[in-house]
């Protein structure tokens, strides 16, 4: 970062005055519980309403692999069409889907008429994360995005814990009742997402210098620096992925059973929390590029996660998880806030979605490879992955960069 940078970067403190990132957080924060208590909702309700595990299963995998698969190609359509007019109106789509199918378990409807329903309903939803991602961009100043995805980081681990205790209260009230307030909670993301008239003025007027035109690769698949973020989104969803699935497994091998595992990973988004306050308020000042600071901090993870392949006790691995939660929502920052960086403005929601759904992709690999080989190979697999997608991806990078490298702006500089 160069010096003229660091004087009109913004800070902690003023992004925490900052209306329009608190009016933004809340609606992202209402449009993420949905997704999060999804999973344990579904299954619950299918227990309880059809006595059907199964039936549950496979709502969560429609969910989830649904939206992977679509969200890149709904990016690009959302950044076609206007993610500021269509993201709203899609969450109220979203809203009244999420009701219908309450009313589809409620009346007794076909279990593969529930599963059609939550597909479409599902695919509808995709993008809306690389939407609300890219409608952060447009709802703070630029100089203040660092302090924010920090601040966002540290406030979805909140989200996480949160999410199986309003499933769980909720269902008190009735066996359906989560799937309403899931509906319920996503139209109130839809009302605080949708554009105020000021807010463009208060945008411009405040970024001042950040204004100016950036030059950055043409198009978004041929542009080097999206496939290295595209790279470490990968490699970081997998760490992460066998963090938390292996947690279990991890526990049992000390003897210290379910809740053992439960502690490691209320450690790890505690950690998680803590670094992204921590870092929203010393991002801005650090003069390492984005790249280096990446590298650094997935080297730190790697380094960790095969530590824990040769954990002999419980707290051998608590230091671990501590370790990689502290690394979390540093490089979760770092990640999204240097794709706002280097991709084309015109295709950000795709750009996004398609980290987002990498990420995804890496969260489930270490599920996969659990049913067939030990933990500690998986550990080591994780790393080793996380390894070589960097290496490729910073050969690539170079090489592709070696031709365009008069093209770069100085704001994009920052994010290499």
């Amino acid at each position: 970062m160069t010096d003229s940078a660091e004087q009109s970067s913004g800070s902690l403190k003023e992004l925490l005055r900052h209306g329009g990132y608190w009016r933004w957080s809340a609606a992202a924060q209402a449009y993420r519980l949905p997704r999060i208590m999804a999973p344990i909702a579904f299954v619950l309700v299918a227990m309880q309403q059809r006595d059907s595990v199964a039936l549950g299963g496979v709502l969560v995998t429609v969910w989830t692999l649904v939206p992977a698969a679509v969200a890149p190609l709904a990016g690009r359509v959302y950044d076609r069409i206007g993610v500021a007019t269509w993201a709203p109106r899609l969450l109220v789509v979203m809203a009244a889907g999420l009701g219908l199918i309450a009313m589809a378990f409620h009346t007794g409807a076909p279990a593969p008429l529930i599963v059609l329903i939550a597909g479409v309903i599902a695919a509808v939803g995709a993008g809306l994360g690389g939407s609300t991602r890219t409608l952060l961009g447009q709802r703070v100043p630029k100089r203040l995005l660092p302090p924010a995805l920090s601040l966002d980081s540290s406030v979805i681990e909140l989200v996480v814990i949160a999410a199986p205790f309003v499933v769980i209260l909720t269902a008190l009230v009735a066996p359906v009742a989560p799937l309403y307030a899931m509906a319920i909670i996503t139209l109130l993301a839809a009302v605080l997402l949708r554009p105020r008239r000021a807010a463009s003025t208060d945008i411009a007027s405040a970024d001042g210098a950040d204004d100016a035109p950036q030059t950055v690769a043409p198009g978004l698949w041929r542009n080097p620096r999206f496939w290295f973020w595209l790279a470490v989104s990968g490699a970081f969803g997998q760490s992460l992925g066998t963090l938390e699935i292996g947690a279990l497994p991890l526990s049992d091998s000390f003897g210290t059973g379910n809740s053992a595992a439960a502690t490691l990973i209320a450690i790890l988004a505690i950690a998680s929390v803590l670094s992204g306050f921590g870092y929203g308020a010393v991002a801005t000042r650090m003069k390492l590029g984005q790249v280096w600071r990446s590298i650094i901090l997935m080297s730190v993870m790697i380094a960790a996660g095969m530590a824990l392949a040769f954990a002999q006790t419980f707290w051998q691995a608590v230091i671990g998880y501590v370790v990689i939660g502290l690394c979390t929502a540093p490089l979760n920052t770092v990640l999204f806030y240097s794709v706002e960086l280097v991709v084309d403005p015109a295709r950000k929601t795709e750009a996004f979605s398609s980290v987002t759904t990498a990420n995804a992709i890496g969260f489930a690999v270490p599920g996969a490879l659990l049913a067939l080989l030990p933990l500690p190979v998986i550990f080591g697999l994780s790393g080793a992955f996380a390894v070589c997608a960097l290496i490729v991806a910073l050969v690539y990078g170079h090489h592709r960069d070696n031709t365009a490298a008069s093209a770069v702006s100085p704001t994009e500089q920052a994010a290499t």
